[in-house]
C-alpha cells in the first residue's frame, strides 16, 4: 500500500465531486448537456481509478510511473487553467469552484512527491 497516491485519490475524488456540483448547477442555469458534462468527467474518473489502483499496488509503480506523472501534469493544467478562469471572470466565483484550483494543486503536489 502506498500511501502518498491513496491520499492523492481520495483528494482526486473530492475534485471530482467538487466540479460535479460545480457544472450541475451550471447545467441548470446555462442548458448545458448531461452528455457534454459525462464526456468532461471521464478523464477525472479514470485518473481517480487508476490512482486507487496505484495505491493499492494493484499496478507496478515502475512500469506505471509516466502515467501518474500525466495524471500529475493534467491536475496540474487544471489547477492553472482554473487560476486564470478565476481570475478573467466578472463575477464574483462560488464558493466551491474558489477553491478547486487548490484541491488540483494539492493533488498534484501530493502525487508528485510520493512517486518522485
Amino acid at each position: 500500500m502506498t500511501p502518498g497516491i491513496l491520499v492523492a485519490a481520495f483528494l482526486a475524488l473530492a475534485v471530482l465531486m467538487m466540479q460535479l456540483k460545480e457544472l450541475r448547477g451550471e447545467s441548470l442555469e446555462n442548458g448545458v448537456s448531461q452528455r457534454w458534462i459525462a464526456g468532461l468527467m471521464v478523464p477525472q474518473v479514470l485518473a481517480v481509478i487508476v490512482l486507487a489502483a496505484a495505491g493499492f499496488e494493484l499496478l507496478n509503480l515502475g512500469q506505471n510511473y509516466t502515467l501518474l506523472l500525466f495524471i500529475a501534469l493534467q491536475y496540474a493544467l487544471a489547477a492553472i487553467w482554473e487560476i486564470y478562469r478565476l481570475s478573467t471572470e466578472e463575477s464574483p466565483a462560488k464558493s466551491l469552484s474558489r477553491w478547486l484550483w487548490l484541491m488540483q494543486g494539492a493533488v498534484t503536489a501530493v502525487l508528485l512527491s510520493s512517486i518522485l
